[in-house]
């Protein structure tokens, strides 16, 4: 993989800043090195780093002893940090991925 143009990560709003901000060791590491590979590889970053959920939302998948996921998308050269939660099944819980398009209008 080879890097793009950097991009600023913005988040949203104070309480995403929060929830990114309130890990220890090693999972507050893990989330500093995702967003390193968003910033130099923007679009190209795929799994088992991060995956497309719709047309315009991604999520960056932080592993480890917590599964900590961060919805993000790309809005004018910028990327933008939406919502994020600890992921507890298999599934992606629907009213996560609601909050993240709710946000997401935001920038529209």
């Amino acid at each position: 993989m080879y890097k793009n143009n950097t991009m600023d990560i913005i988040y949203i709003d104070e309480a995403i800043k929060e929830f990114a901000d309130s890990f220890t060791q090693p999972t507050e590491a893990k989330i500093i090195r995702g967003f390193a590979l968003l910033r130099d590889y923007n679009h190209r970053v795929r799994m088992p780093n991060a995956r497309k959920i719709t047309s315009r939302i991604y999520e960056l998948r932080i592993l480890g002893l917590l599964q900590v996921r961060l919805f993000y998308t790309f809005h004018k050269d910028r990327i933008f940090i939406l919502h994020g939660f600890i992921k507890k099944t298999q599934e992606l819980p629907r009213n996560e991925l609601a909050m993240a398009k709710r946000k997401l209008s935001l920038l529209d």
